[in-house]
């Protein structure tokens, strides 16, 4: 048991290590998310105001730093940013997250009293994640829930309250574990009771149960659904050269080389990436070359992404967008509407301007505003476009505006053979599970897939070369709880959850 603040630190550092080694990435080991927080709550027992703060952002820099560390890579290789500017960004972000851990460890350091210590700890985490969701835009990237996007039969409750209830139940087992181990070896009583443990127990068996019958209910329902043929175009373009007008016929003639192949085996709808036209389709006589080589000779429909400008006085408005097109021309178009601060565009730029450079080197775009989902021929997609994929409430909006399918267009190229890449496609299995239904994810480097509504990945691409496949995919018409109620409602929830139970503990001291 930690008595000194450098065991405290130790006891942070071995968390952040455990929990990283869980994330997405080429030496995930799953398993260990149920585990990693104990450390933490041993090095938070008995401590101070002061130095639960200074475990707590400890452990959030250290986590930070590993989870995110291809912000280097992108600002630097892409975003034109000298390395040790880079490093200085990635700090500064990483201490920004590292707040919400620290506020979370003061939180569950004053309490004493097991049973609102036991709920008080989910509760206040998933209220913290919520909060980072929408604060300065929000960065909800890679939340304890995603490290188990492989583990679809742990994942089906996603569908009642999104990916928070999935990561509320791991903190609860972390905390359990804590319980059990402290009152084995710890010189003092420990905080949790047997009843409590009993109750957390309890929770835990049901969310086990739940997520079995969820399970099997979603795939009979999905074995039973009319299924839509799909193909999926990966085009591997380097991002160096991609926006530079002598490679545009190159990088459209890749894809029409495996178009056309994909045409072949009879897909319903072909699939391209994020930009992977660059230029603007309604201006470009590259436009007609897709149109006569596969559009009208095919009659598949084509969902690709491309930039679009619209000309307001004497001002160019420039978006990040998606267009439905078949062999009549386009039918319809949906302009990216939660863009990446930083990265598509600069925050308070007036005040900002030194870090204007790093944005007018990819572009700067303005919000869309109309996120209905498009018409292509009886389905109705949803379309999300890269950084969209880690808020659920867009994908849940775009279900309840009558979405039967889901279109995630991404370029992860920006982040290099990086873990990046991994936690990207992680969060994109959850909006599956959250919404019930399926997607088609198109990356230009990688890692496209197909997901079924049970987030079952299929047919997952290697990165960084050409790739195409056609698979099929079922189509649900059922609506989620989650998409009833939307992607906060639980997080605002475990919010006023860790308010009562401080209010609780408050009045329980006043009253000894």
């Amino acid at each position: 048991m930690p008595r000194s603040m450098a065991g405290r630190l130790l006891g942070a550092i071995l968390a952040a290590l455990i929990l990283w080694l869980a994330a997405p990435g080429i030496r995930q080991a799953t398993f260990l998310v149920w585990v990693g927080l104990v450390p933490l709550f041993f090095a938070l027992r008995g401590a101070s105001s002061r130095e639960a703060l200074i475990t707590g952002f400890t452990f959030g820099l250290l986590f930070n730093l590993l989870l995110i560390y291809w912000v280097v890579v992108a600002m630097h290789r892409f975003g034109g940013m000298p390395v040790p500017a880079a490093i200085l960004a990635l700090f500064f972000l990483a201490s920004y997250l590292a707040l919400f851990p620290a506020i979370f460890s003061l939180l569950i350091s004053r309490p004493r009293n097991g049973a609102i210590l036991l709920f008080l700890a989910p509760a206040a985490w998933v209220g913290l994640d919520s909060l980072r969701a929408i604060l300065f835009t929000g960065f909800p990237w890679m939340d304890l829930a995603y490290d188990l996007y492989r583990q679809p039969f742990l994942i089906q409750v996603s569908e009642l309250f999104g990916h928070h209830l999935v990561t509320f139940i791991i903190v609860l087992s972390n905390f359990l574990l804590y319980g059990v181990i402290s009152a084995r070896i710890s010189d003092r009583p420990s905080p949790i009771m047997p009843r409590h443990r009993l109750i957390a127990t309890l929770a835990i068996s049901g969310f086990l149960i739940l997520n079995l019958f969820s399970y099997r209910t979603a795939a009979r329902v999905a074995a039973a659904a009319p299924r839509k043929k799909i193909a999926i175009v990966q085009g591997n373009i380097p991002q160096d050269q991609k926006w530079r007008p002598e490679f545009q016929r190159k990088t459209i003639s890749a894809y029409l080389r495996m178009s056309l192949a994909a045409v072949k085996e009879g897909p319903e709808l072909i699939v391209w990436p994020e930009t992977a036209m660059p230029f603007y389709p309604r201006e470009s006589p590259l436009w007609q070359l897709v149109s006569e080589a596969l559009l009208k000779p095919s009659g598949i429909p084509l969902v690709s992404g491309a930039p679009h400008r619209e000309k307001k006085g004497a001002i160019h408005r420039y978006y990040n967008s998606a267009f439905v097109a078949d062999g009549r021309g386009i039918r319809g178009r949906y302009d990216k509407e939660h863009l990446v601060p930083f990265g598509e565009y600069v925050p308070l730029r007036k005040l900002l301007f030194f870090l204007s450079p790093v944005v007018d080197s990819i572009g700067d775009f303005a919000s869309g505003t109309n996120g209905a989902p498009l018409s292509c021929g009886p389905n109705r997609l949803g379309l999300l476009i890269c950084f969209e994929t880690i808020f659920p409430e867009l994908a849940a909006r775009r279900v309840s505006q009558g979405s039967d399918l889901l279109i995630d267009l991404t370029n992860d190229a920006w982040y290099g053979r990086t873990s990046a890449p991994w936690q990207d496609l992680a969060m994109a299995v959850f909006r599956a599970v959250e919404t019930r239904r399926s997607m088609a994810r198109a990356a230009n480097t990688g890692f496209s897939a197909f997901i079924d509504p049970l987030g079952r990945l299929h047919e997952v691409s290697p990165l960084f070369v050409p790739w195409w496949r056609v698979a099929s995919l079922p189509i649900m018409k059922t609506r989620t709880v989650m998409v009833f109620y939307g992607g906060r409602f639980f997080g605002i929830f475990c919010l006023l959850a860790t308010v009562i139970c401080l209010a609780a503990e408050w009045r329980r001291k006043r009253q000894t």
